[in-house]
């Protein structure tokens, strides 16, 4: 099996790459590089931007449950059976960016809402106890 991409490590002045210490940075540590393959970042630039620094306002990051997004763009046969079994059809799916746009922008309710739907083995039915008393709101479940 393939060693697995670290997502959080150290490096020196030099870009050599430094063992970890117990979660903490090791000495000689002068870099921490950090990566979140499951991570939607969101960039406001000024574009009236006239002067010294960057035309940047504001950067937003969030992550998103990769089992849902892969399930809503190809779920496997036990997870359509279960589509049809909760709901008496197949979800609709999605290509690849809208899925993750679909998973990463959901509230908890939402989130969790679609992962019943797209038959996971977590989450629960939009309109359950669970999600009326579920805090969150957002786009997806806001009136219009």
């Amino acid at each position: 099996m393939a060693s697995r991409p670290m997502r959080l490590y150290y490096e020196d002045e030099n870009g050599n790459h430094l063992p970890d210490h117990d979660g903490e940075p090791p000495a000689g540590a002068r870099y921490q590089v950090a990566q979140f393959p499951a991570q939607l970042t969101t960039t406001y630039v000024d574009l009236d931007y006239r002067g010294a620094g960057s035309p940047v306002i504001a950067r937003a990051e969030v992550g998103y449950a990769p089992g849902l997004v892969l399930a809503m763009v190809r779920p496997t046969l036990p997870e359509r059976i279960k589509q049809i079994i909760r709901f008496g059809s197949k979800a609709p799916t999605y290509d690849y960016e809208t899925a993750v746009l679909r998973a990463a922008l959901a509230c908890e309710r939402c989130g969790n809402a679609m992962a019943y739907r797209y038959g996971l083995s977590w989450g629960y039915r939009e309109g359950s106890e669970a999600w009326t008393r579920c805090p969150t709101s957002c786009q997806l479940c806001r009136p219009q």
